[in-house]
């Protein structure tokens, strides 16, 4: 079985094929623990298949579909999964480190203790994403939309949250901030009580009424004391990301 998949996955080296015409549909397939490291997926479905501890190290999975696919403690070192989706899979433990993710959707994803170092998800949908315990240092996640994503003991450490938007994460105590750019990220309606590492940040992030800060923590006066509507905070967070040099797009 694993002779076949790697077949499929190198049908792109034949002379005068265009792998975007490949359409290979791997949906419910179990690829379990097989290695199908530098094979070629792009736009390959794989939903709902069971690929616990496979091996795709520098494959090319350019918009390929995972969705609600199960990658437990799967490999994907270096992967290239540029406008991927990735929506409601499970990544616990997975190794997606250097791996190219900009554009991708990984809603509702769950990548509990997943190692993301060095990744570029630049532009990424990590909306309700589960990033309990994940590994972030210095991963890129310039412009990447967070919405209610759980960070609890992640480590961003050195991580790029250039323009995030990170309205309503949870975040504790135990999470790593340190060195990381928050630089015009949106926090809105997020509860920092517990997470005293984000007053070296409180420059950078822009919130509103409903952002809780920890005690002693002063809040900026630029913030909105008002409750706005999402087109009037919105206009205000970008006009307060380009003051500090980002660009959020419309």
């Amino acid at each position: 079985m694993q002779n076949a998949v790697q077949v499929l996955g190198r049908l792109a080296i034949i002379p005068r094929v265009v792998s975007s015409t490949l359409a290979i549909d791997l949906r419910d397939a179990n690829l379990q623990g097989m290695d199908l490291s530098e094979t070629n997926f792009v736009n390959a479905v794989f939903k709902h298949s069971h690929m616990q501890g496979v091996i795709l190290r520098s494959a090319r999975l350019q918009g390929a579909d995972f969705w609600d696919a199960k990658l437990q403690m799967a490999n994907l070192w270096n992967a290239q999964l540029k406008e991927a989706t990735l929506q409601y899979a499970e990544l616990q433990i997975a190794d997606l480190s250097t791996a190219e993710l900009q554009g991708a959707d990984l809603m509702d994803s769950k990548l509990q203790n997943a190692s993301l170092r060095h990744a570029d998800l630049k532009g990424a949908y990590l909306i309700d994403a589960n990033l309990h315990g994940a590994f972030l240092e210095k991963a890129d996640l310039e412009g990447a939309n967070l919405s209610d994503a759980e960070f609890h003991g992640a480590n961003l450490r050195y991580a790029d949250l250039q323009g995030a938007i990170l309205d309503g994460a949870k975040f504790d105590g135990t999470i790593n901030l340190a060195k990381a750019s928050l630089v015009g990220a949106s926090v809105r309606l997020v509860d920092f009580s517990s997470t005293p590492m984000i007053n070296e940040h409180i420059d950078e992030i822009f919130g509103d009424n409903r952002t809780t800060l920890p005690e002693g923590v002063k809040r900026p006066q630029i913030w909105p004391r008002e409750k706005l509507d999402h087109k009037d905070y919105t206009a205000q967070w970008r006009a307060f990301a380009a003051s500090k040099g980002v660009d959020i797009p419309e």
